[in-house]
């Protein structure tokens, strides 16, 4: 039993070791041939290795930056071009957030407020100026929905803020959301029944779900509480023009131009009423000052080249057929809130 099992391990091994020397001359002939045949594609190059950033909390969206093709560059290559290039802004988690918020605010780089403020709110989540004050740097940024949240946030924390109902309410109606915008205002109602900026927001967000009849009585609500708002004065004004009452609207919009006269709609507004009212001299001098204020406002401009007779000198599909009323809004002044 013992010399046929040697003799067949011997085959054995005898077959592996003479299979490995095939397999090995079989690779050095290709070896061989692979020299004296073209590649299969002259299109194999090495390719670069592509740099990427480390990661870095709290990064604002950045602007696409188009690479120097003449070679590899580095971010501060692309910056440093003749051409303005929007990069990324990023928060320094050593910075202080708060001041460097407040600085951002108040110099109106509202993205970067709300950058920083968002990475104070993710740390210290339990103060509502906090979140009242990411909330409005998000609002005046653009970011409405983020604004929303954390306005209610804020709300969340201290639900007796009359300010923060009052801004939720600027948010929604700026956001389309007229129905939410009248609970904010009457939420802040309940807490202060004689605020007045609460008042007008009612009328304000009244207005825009359509109840013109309510939004007047409103107004009157809130001229007793303050009857310096211009912008109160112009949504009257606003109301009365699309009744077709130009008296009504000229003297509501006079009460507004003298409070807020430097706002170009306004100005628009008070060239409406007086159109409406016959007035077309007048009617004429405030359309141009409404142009003086914002050269680029083209309802105005459209309201003067039609009241004067002329051709309008921008395209004739964006005008709409008959008068253009301004678009109702609000500016706030920019200061850090308490």
């Amino acid at each position: 039993m013992t010399q046929p099992t040697r003799h067949n391990d011997g085959k054995l091994l005898f077959a592996i070791v003479g299979g490995i020397i095939v397999i090995a001359v079989g690779i050095a002939v290709l070896a061989g041939l692979g020299g004296s045949v073209e590649p299969v594609s002259q299109e194999v190059a090495a390719i670069p290795a592509v740099r990427t950033p480390a990661l870095e909390p709290a990064v604002l969206p950045a602007a696409t930056v188009t690479p120097d093709t003449r070679g590899e560059s580095s971010l501060a290559d692309s910056v440093e071009a003749s051409d303005p290039v929007d990069t990324a802004f990023v928060v320094d988690p050593s910075a202080d957030f708060v001041r460097e918020g407040i600085a951002a605010y108040e110099s109106k780089r509202f993205d970067e407020a709300a950058a920083y403020f968002a990475a104070e709110a993710q740390e210290r989540p339990d103060r509502a100026w906090t979140h009242y004050i990411l909330a409005l740097s998000q609002w005046k940024s653009g970011q409405l929905e983020d604004a929303a949240d954390s306005m209610r946030g804020s709300l969340d924390i201290d639900a007796t803020s009359v300010k923060a109902f009052v801004n939720l309410a600027r948010i929604e109606n700026d956001r389309g959301e007229f129905d939410a915008a009248l609970d904010a205002a009457e939420a802040g109602l309940a807490v202060d029944p004689n605020d007045a900026e609460a008042s007008f927001l009612r009328a304000r967000s009244l207005y825009n779900s359509g109840d013109k009849e309510k939004a007047l009585a409103a107004l009157e609500t809130s001229f007793l509480f303050d009857p310096e708002n211009g912008y109160a004065h112009n949504l009257e004004g606003l109301i009365w023009i699309e009744r077709g009452e130009g008296d009504l609207a000229t003297a509501a919009m006079e009460r507004a131009v003298q409070r807020i006269p430097e706002i170009s709609f306004v100005q628009n507004n008070l060239g409406m009423a007086l159109e409406l009212s016959g007035r077309l001299d007048d009617a004429a001098v405030a359309y141009a000052r409404a142009v003086e204020l914002a050269p680029g406002d083209a309802r105005a401009a459209l309201n003067l080249a039609r009241l004067d007779g002329r051709v309008p000198d921008f395209p004739v599909e964006t005008v709409d057929e008959g008068p253009v009323v301004a678009v109702l809004s609000e500016t706030d002044e920019s200061e850090i809130p308490d």
